[in-house]
C-alpha cells in the first residue's frame, strides 16, 4: 500500500533523533559482547535507563558511538553481520510491521522511503535505475563514524526482509557497502550469497527490475481486505449530509491505503491543496479537522479488533510510530488507545 509522509499526512512532526528500537538493539547486542553498562554511558553521555528504552527519541549519534566499542572488542567477526542475524523483527519498529501488508517489492520499498525519518531523521534514501537493475540506497551522517557498522545492521536486514519475510530471494541481484568488510570478506559472501562491492561510499541493495512488481508469495491480501471491510464500517458511520460528501469519500478510498495526508486528498481529487482548503473552509471546516475525525473513527475501528496491537493500528492509521498515535488519539478522543480498549466490553 502506499504510504504518505508523517508532515503530510496532519501528524505530529517527527522529533530529531533516532529510533528507540534502534539504540536498545545495539545496546543489548554490544553487552553480549562483554562491554561493561559503565562504558557504553560513558561513550555516549546517556543512562542506561535511555539506552534501553525503545520509545526514546535519542541523538542520532548514538549508535556511532556504541559500534567503535564493539569493533574493537572483536575485530575479527563481521559482528554487523552477527547483530542482522540476531536481531529482533522489531528493531526497525514500525517498518516491521509494513513489511507484512505489501503486495509488491516496490510498495516495500515505498514503504522504507517513507518511514525512513522514523528510524532516523538524518537517514536519506534514493533509488537508481540500470539497465534491467534497481538500485535502492541509503546514507547517514553515521556512516563515516562507524565505518558504516550500523547502516550494514539495516541494510542486512531489508535484506532478510525480502528474502525471508516476502519469500523474494531471488530479486536481489547484488549489495554495496560503504566501506571496507568488517570482518572477513568471505562472510559477506555467505551472508547475502549475491556479489558483494566494498568501499563504494554508501549502502544499496541491488534489485532486479523485472521482479519489483511480482507479488511476494507471502502477501495475504484476506489480512488486508479485512482491514479495509473495517474501514468501510467506520467510514459508513461518517457520513455527514453537507457539502463535503465527495471529500469524505474521497478520504475513505485513501484511508484503505493508509494515507492521510493532505496533498494526497488533494491530488485524488483534482485540486490544489488551497484551492480544497478553502472548499473544506466554506463548509466551516478545515482540513486537520475533518482528516482526524477520519483517523479517530477508523482508529475505533480497528481498535475493537484485540488482534491488531495499538502499534499495527498506529501504522494503519499512517501515524509515523506509536507514539505520535498514542498523543493524536488522546487530544481527539481524550482516552489513550489502551484505556479505549479497556473501556469497550467484550464482544460475543
Amino acid at each position: 500500500m502506499a504510504r504518505s509522509d508523517a508532515g503530510d499526512a496532519g501528524d505530529e512532526r517527527l522529533e530529531d533523533g533516532m529510533s528507540g528500537h534502534l539504540v536498545t538493539a545495539t545496546t543489548v547486542f554490544a553487552m553480549t559482547l562483554g562491554i561493561p553498562a559503565a562504558q557504553l554511558e560513558s561513550a555516549t553521555g546517556l543512562s542506561m535507563a535511555e539506552l534501553t528504552d525503545p520509545d526514546a527519541r535519542l541523538p542520532n549519534v548514538t549508535v556511532a558511538k556504541i559500534w567503535p566499542l564493539m569493533l574493537a572488542a572483536q575485530p575479527e567477526r563481521s559482528l554487523p553481520l552477527a547483530m542482522a542475524t540476531a536481531a529482533p523483527r522489531d528493531y526497525m519498529g514500525p517498518l516491521a510491521y509494513g513489511m507484512q501488508y505489501v503486495d509488491s517489492l516496490r510498495e516495500a520499498i515505498a514503504c522504507m522511503n517513507t518511514y525512513r525519518k522514523v528510524l532516523s531523521s538524518e537517514l536519506e534514501f534514493g533509488e537508481e535505475l540500470r539497465p534491467g537493475q534497481t538500485v535502492c540506497w541509503f546514507t547517514h551522517p553515521n556512516d563515516a563514524l562507524d565505518e558504516g557498522a550500523s547502516g550494514l545492521v539495516g541494510l542486512a536486514l531489508g535484506f532478510r526482509f525480502v528474502t525471508d519475510l516476502l519469500a523474494m530471494p531471488d530479486a536481489v541481484a547484488g549489495v554495496e557497502l560503504y566501506g571496507r568488510p568488517l570482518g572477513p570478506a568471505a562472510d559477506y559472501e555467505a551472508f547475502f550469497g549475491v556479489p558483494v562491492r566494498f568501499e563504494t561510499g554508501r549502502l544499496a541493495m541491488v534489485f532486479r527490475s523485472d521482479r519489483m512488481d511480482a507479488r511476494p508469495p507471502s502477501c495475504n491480501p484476506e489480512i488486508y481486505a479485512y482491514i479495509q471491510k473495517r474501514l468501510d464500517l467506520a467510514r459508513e458511520r461518517l457520513r455527514v449530509a453537507d457539502g463535503l460528501g465527495g471529500v469524505r469519500e474521497a478520504m475513505a478510498r485513501l484511508a484503505t491505503r493508509s494515507e492521510y495526508g493532505a496533498e494526497a486528498l488533494a491530488k485524488e481529487l483534482g485540486m490544489s491543496l488551497r484551492a480544497l482548503q478553502r472548499h473544506v473552509a466554506a463548509e466551516g471546516t478545515t482540513l486537520r479537522g475533518l482528516i482526524d475525525e477520519m483517523r479517530e473513527a477508523n482508529a475505533r475501528e480497528l481498535l475493537t479488533d484485540r488482534r491488531l496491537s495499538v502499534e499495527e493500528v498506529a501504522f494503519l492509521l499512517g501515524y509515523s510510530d506509536e507514539r505520535a498515535f498514542r498523543r493524536a488519539f488522546k487530544r481527539t478522543s481524550g482516552s489513550t488507545p489502551a484505556q479505549y480498549r479497556r473501556s469497550l466490553r467484550p464482544r460475543i
